[in-house]
């Protein structure tokens, strides 16, 4: 009688590859099989086909991988180091529960030659429901790590074979918010890890990854991030960061049919001789970022290293007076055409030294 084989484990350690999707929308492999496409015929010798009836992959591992997507059709190029991936569960039936988890050491992105995201580490873990016939992808209590920063993700994901598209439907939101979170995420070379720290205040941050993705079209992410009634003091430390409060949004739109954007709503920052009130908004941010801001600041640096237990060899020194209003565009700054730069407004600078040793 024939018999599957079960593999319980398939493992790749160090591979290199390279997804491509050509001008048209074609990939150079498909996972949206349909469902008729079952039974593959194929002319087999008399003693294997006799013998095997099908073939059972348990698990999946790539270790240590470094994976190119390259997409012609949209334009974008993503390289990914240090990639692993692990799947674990039954492959076998046109529905499955999996285990899935993936992450990257370092990613980079492009669009149309021009660098969007670097240096940025990413992870997932997800339970995720399978259904081959209607090639539905659900995603199931998963937790997406950026940076060290965890976010519940929700949603889910349905291919469409004949359109080679695929549509995207996910939420995501901070897990287990709080200013600690956002103090951790200020490099070590500059501040002290330390847990003896007491905070206050509210943090969220949600945003949705909607849209489809195919030839010509990228799915749209949109989030906002906030701050309220935020505070922080080092034990050990004579002051106080007493109040921080940020609102931020934004919307990022690749394919460019909606405007893309980042807006500053307000971010207040008040201490002992730190006093900062900053709004603006970066519009056109895919094509031609401009960017508008009002300033008002009064900062004593030396009375930062009296709030924030900072790494030996950072200095801090001087004060900032300024209050500002900006509209530049950031292609004049990178090609340093100063004269057409949009500033009124004062800024005072006396004896300001800011420099880390380890940078």
């Amino acid at each position: 009688a024939k018999k599957d084989v079960v593999i319980k484990e398939l493992r790749l350690e160090k591979p290199r590859i390279y997804a491509y999707i050509n001008r048209d929308g074609i990939p150079a492999w498909d996972v949206m099989c349909a469902a008729e496409a079952d039974t593959l015929n194929v002319e087999t010798d008399t003693v294997s086909g006799s013998l095997i009836e099908g073939i059972d992959i348990k698990n999946i591992r790539v270790e240590d991988g470094y994976l190119v997507f390259d997409d012609r059709a949209n334009q974008l190029y993503a390289r990914l180091e240090g990639f692993g991936l692990k799947i674990d569960g039954d492959f076998s039936g046109r529905k499955a529960n999996l285990q899935l988890g993936a992450k990257a050491k370092n990613l980079l992105l492009w669009q149309e030659g021009n660098l969007l995201v670097k240096r940025l580490a990413f992870g997932i873990q997800t339970g995720m429901h399978v259904d081959r016939d209607s090639l539905l992808y659900r995603l199931d209590r998963a937790v997406m790590n950026v940076n060290g920063v965890k976010f519940g993700v929700g949603g889910e994901l349905r291919g469409d074979t004949l359109k080679r598209e695929m549509a995207v439907d996910l939420t995501f939101g901070m897990k287990v918010p709080s200013l600690k979170t956002l103090l951790d995420l200020v490099p070590e070379t500059i501040l002290k890890r330390d847990d003896r720290v007491e905070v206050a205040g509210e943090v969220s941050c949600k945003g949705t990854l909607k849209g489809m993705y195919g030839k010509d079209r990228v799915p749209v992410l949109e989030a906002r991030f906030k701050v309220r009634d935020g505070a922080a003091k080092y034990a050990g430390m004579p002051y106080a960061l007493e109040q921080l409060d940020i609102d931020v949004e934004g919307l990022i739109d690749l394919q460019k049919e909606r405007a893309s954007f980042v807006k500053l709503n307000r971010l207040c920052m008040k201490g002992t001789d730190v006093d900062i009130d900053l709004e603006g908004r970066v519009d056109d941010l895919i094509t031609n970022p401009r960017v508008d801001a009002k300033v008002k600041a009064e900062v004593n640096f030396s009375i930062l290293p009296k709030i924030f237990p900072l790494e030996e060899g950072v200095t801090m020194k001087g004060s900032l007076s300024a209050a500002l209003r900006t509209h530049v565009l950031l292609a004049d700054i990178m090609n340093k055409n100063f004269g057409k730069l949009d500033i009124r407004g004062g800024c005072r600078l006396r004896d300001v030294l800011l420099a880390s040793e380890k940078d």
